[in-house]
């Protein structure tokens, strides 16, 4: 990676007299080379410079150079440039337009002493992974910066999880979202349905009531006038009792249905069933005379019940049926 001249070496011979000799670092002895090399994490040190002076085993392996290759190579060299040909499509070029060369600047001219940022290693095979950068200075007084510390922890796995965990916060308010359009979907879907079954049902009461009026009117026009015609006629004595046994029968139904319709809404088979019963016909008898299973009438018994207000089981149906004539 090109960065062009380092204002590092350019400016070096302007510091003030105290940082005019160029200055390493004391050498690590055995043992600190020891407890370095057990970190896990990468670790390199570097002069007043910049470059690299020292590393560990950790950041060889996560980098893939050799430590003779670190070894006097510019730090911010391992980190990408926004304009970098080998950066993948996945990460941003504003999550790498951190300019490296200011922030070790800042620590050799300001005496920054420890920071952490989260940034991007550019390995030997042009591999870029997103790190977790430590960084202090190495300073003795007054202020003079002998160089600088990073510790760079791969943090690969952590970008993974932390991306999978969005992808799955994703899914999960994708399907929320979906689940909320099918719960609106379906409550318009039920509120239509329920709105077509009270116009089905206002049909049906009208139709209910345009066929009691029909019914009414066919057995006024139809029926009485031949009931007033044989009671004028010269009939037997037994025949004129038939006679009037079937009028005072025909008034009753005309009067139960006009009564048993407006005032407790019973439907057809329930006027019919309840008919029958104030004849004293048992449910078995009604079930057969309906061509139906005794369970289908009592399920009506129990309609009729409930429309005629009766909630004491010990109440016979039949003589409350024959109370309300």
């Amino acid at each position: 990676m090109q960065y062009g001249t380092h204002s590092r070496y350019e400016n070096a011979a302007k510091r003030t007299p105290a940082r005019a000799e160029h200055r390493e670092p004391p050498a690590p002895d055995d043992f600190s080379s020891t407890i370095v090399n057990m970190i896990g994490d990468g670790m390199y040190v570097t002069d007043d410079m910049g470059a690299i002076v020292m590393v560990n085993r950790a950041l060889c392996a996560m980098t893939g150079y050799t430590e003779k290759e670190l070894i006097g190579m510019y730090a911010p060299e391992l980190y990408p440039a926004p304009d970098d040909p080998s950066l993948p499509t996945t990460i941003s070029r504003e999550a790498i337009s951190r300019d490296y060369h200011e922030i070790f600047e800042s620590f050799y001219a300001r005496g920054q002493r420890l920071s952490t940022y989260l940034a991007y290693v550019k390995r030997k095979d042009k591999v870029i992974f997103p790190v977790e950068m430590t960084i202090t200075n190495i300073c003795v007084p007054p202020r003079i910066s002998l160089g600088i510390i990073a510790c760079i922890r791969d943090i690969t796995e952590r970008k993974q999880y932390e991306e999978k965990l969005r992808q799955a916060r994703d899914a999960l308010e994708q399907a929320r979202d979906e689940l909320a359009q099918k719960v609106q979907e379906r409550t318009r879907s039920l509120e239509e349905t329920n709105t077509a079954l009270r116009v089905l049902l206002k049909a049906r009461e009208e139709d209910r009531m345009i066929i009691e009026k029909n019914m009414l009117v066919q057995i006024k026009e139809l029926v009485q006038p031949y009931i007033d015609k044989l009671k004028q006629s010269c009939l037997p004595e037994p025949c004129k009792t038939y006679l009037e046994l079937i009028e005072a029968n025909l008034n009753r139904f005309v009067s139960s249905l006009i009564q048993a319709t407006h005032q407790y809404g019973f439907t057809p088979t329930e006027l019919q069933i309840a008919d029958l019963i104030k004849q004293g016909k048992t449910t078995k008898e009604i079930a057969e005379l309906l061509t139906c299973s005794p369970r289908t009438i009592d399920g009506h018994r129990n309609n009729i019940r409930k429309k005629l207000g009766i909630q004491n089981k010990h109440i016979n149906l039949a003589a409350f049926l024959l109370s309300l004539e």
